[in-house]
């Protein structure tokens, strides 16, 4: 249900909304943490920034994997080809 936070949403120190993400340990967090908890001075992201950031991320990783797909194929009707040209010489 849209708009309804769930009980794994919520920080178990401060009950509220878990809406930023501690680059440093990798966990999400909520603003109190932030500023008052063991995370200030950590390198902080908003989740939806960091949600955006991980699928273009996801999207390039995507692209290069079938790029070298593509290049391994390519390479190996190349390395066809010339073992059939080799055998007609």
């Amino acid at each position: 249900v849209l708009g309804q936070q769930l009980p794994g949403d919520l920080c178990p120190k401060h009950n509220k909304k878990l809406d930023l993400v501690d680059v440093d340990i990798c966990q999400k967090i909520c603003t109190d943490c932030a500023i008052f908890g063991d995370n200030k001075g950590h390198q902080l992201v908003k989740i939806d920034e960091a949600a955006t950031k991980s699928n273009e991320r996801a999207k390039k990783f995507g692209e290069l994997i079938n790029r070298i797909d593509k290049s391994k194929a390519e390479f190996s009707k190349e390395n066809i080809r010339k073992a059939l040209d080799e055998k007609e010489k």
